[in-house]
């Protein structure tokens, strides 16, 4: 009799659990509608700092972004000067020591679910983050806490987790964290952040 009673209380608490988590999610993704909906273009700078288990110190970059709804979005390295990430509606371009690589979004799982990824943190729109079991979130003081594990096997290869912060305030990211499934991890920081100002196009090009 005992067992099932405890069997009972477990399956309670794990519903309790489910319950909250729930809860939670429809809280977040309320107040990222009401609020990330209004944003059309986002300048800031960010830092970026990349964690590697092999190396005694971080490495750390700095820049500036630029994002445009709905998917959009450039990064514009100071350090290293002259990189830069850009990821348009169906390209995305790495420029790197002087190196230019250029993927094709649709035809990469990884990059596909990122942009979906982005444009949901960044603009609101909330499809990317629906898929039943998609994410896990936890409210904090500060805002918002959201991991997202990569929906592809493909993906899932080399990104164990998206790790998404957002602040309370205004429902913008404060910090992205890309984890890989070695622990090692790039973490972006996002600030002084300037919404709904007029953004240079050719800030979004791909062409090498």
């Amino acid at each position: 009799m005992k067992y099932k009673i405890c069997f009972l209380c477990l399956a309670l608490l794990q519903w309790s659990i489910g319950r909250g988590q729930e809860d939670i999610r429809q809280k977040f993704l309320e107040e990222l509608i009401a609020k990330g909906t209004k944003v059309e273009t986002i300048s800031s700078e960010f830092v970026q700092v990349k964690h590697n288990s092999m190396l005694a110190n971080d490495v750390k970059s700095r820049g500036e972004f630029r994002f445009h709804r709905p998917c959009r979005l450039a990064l514009i390295y100071d350090e290293p000067k002259g990189d830069r990430v850009v990821m348009g509606e169906s390209d995305f371009l790495i420029v790197a020591g002087g190196t230019h690589s250029v993927v094709k979004i649709p035809s990469n799982p990884l990059f596909a679910q990122m942009q979906e990824v982005f444009a949901a943190c960044f603009s609101g729109d909330i499809g990317a983050l629906t898929s039943d079991g998609m994410f896990r979130c936890e409210q904090t003081p500060e805002g918002y806490t959201v991991r997202i594990t990569p929906e592809s096997k493909r993906a899932r290869r080399y990104i164990s987790e998206l790790i998404l912060k957002f602040n309370a305030r205004d429902m913008l990211l404060d910090e992205l964290r890309i984890m890989e499934r070695s622990g090692n991890y790039s973490s972006y920081l996002f600030q002084k952040r300037k919404i709904n100002l007029p953004i240079d196009e050719q800030s979004f090009s791909c062409e090498e």
